[in-house]
């Protein structure tokens, strides 16, 4: 027999990974005083697999948990999912008030400066939502980890799949409306799927790395919006990426949210080059903070009940 995380017990036959074993070897003890076989509980240790056949056997639970998320999200509310689209548009808008009337800024973004808002603001707020999401989806259920063994990947996978959802609306009536504000129409926008998710597999890769530190340092939770606020001045979100000095412009490229951005500008306003060098560089570091996130989450992941 084996015992799991969550204190459920299954037989040996069972290849599903676990947290916690019972060690057959060295049981019976004879000399103890009340007759009782003694049983080692100890956490698997070492590295684990993905377990992709487990993940794809419960897909059905990483649906659920976003629907229970986007229902959540959106109950009581008058406007419904349509917040999603509001936001970027309210925080445009004022941009353009603001920023947009500063000397020298409309020259910069080459046009209008709420079309250049626009345009990255709708991956970048889907790409923080996501994140903060992402990165909260462990310590958010805990009572469903301490009580139901189950992928804890769901979770983070749950939590940007409801992102989807938001992106797939927003991005939708950003194309459909293009001309009222300042966008063009293209044959470039049947290409939005594949930018909008650059943007959710780097807002997953960096959430899993945080989500897993949350359970053990809930620090991480109140250091992450501002760290999020951070990010978007680091990011060519309301400034253009001709603003930086020509040596620096390859390190904004590391940034995997750079690319996601300049994508969407160059979908909506064609005559923008194509950020090419952003979206490999980017596409390239999400990808390796995915896979290191997944194996130190599937390392740790064993202690997650008992630390959470």
């Amino acid at each position: 027999m084996r015992m799991r995380g969550d204190g459920r017990f299954g037989s040996l036959g069972d290849k599903r990974s676990s947290a916690v074993e019972i060690c057959g070897y060295g049981a019976a003890t004879m000399g103890d005083p009340a007759g009782q076989l003694v049983v080692h509980i100890r956490p698997r240790g070492g590295w684990r697999t993905l377990a992709v056949s487990e993940l794809w056997s419960r897909r059905w639970l990483v649906w659920m948990l976003a629907q229970r998320d986007i229902r959540v999200r959106y109950a009581q509310t008058v406007i419904g999912i349509l917040w999603v689209v509001l936001q970027p548009a309210l925080v445009a808008v004022m941009l353009a008030f603001t920023v947009g009337r500063l000397s020298g800024v409309a020259d910069a973004v080459g046009g209008s400066y709420l079309a250049f808002a626009i345009a990255g603001l709708v991956p970048w707020m889907v790409f923080a939502h996501a994140l903060i999401h992402t990165s909260n989806s462990l310590v958010d259920n805990e009572r469903l980890i301490t009580k139901v063994w189950f992928p804890r990947l769901a979770l983070p996978l749950a939590s940007v799949l409801s992102a989807a959802c938001d992106l797939l609306v927003v991005g939708a009536l950003a194309a459909l409306t293009a001309p009222l504000w300042g966008g063009q129409w293209s044959v470039q926008l049947l290409l939005l799927p594949v930018i909008a998710s650059l943007a959710l597999l780097a807002a997953l890769a960096v959430g899993i790395w945080l989500a897993a530190a949350n359970v053990f340092w809930r620090d991480v939770r109140y250091a992450l919006p501002f760290a999020a606020q951070a990010w978007m001045l680091a990011t060519p979100v309301i400034w253009p990426l001709s603003a930086l000095p020509e040596w620096l412009r390859p390190f904004a490229a590391l940034n995997p949210a750079t690319g996601p951005v300049l994508g969407f500008r160059w979908l909506f306003n064609p005559s923008t080059p194509f950020p090419a060098c952003e979206l490999a560089v980017g596409t390239a570091v999400s990808v390796a903070l995915l896979l290191t996130g997944i194996a130190i989450f599937r390392r740790v992941e064993a202690r997650f009940a008992d630390a959470i």
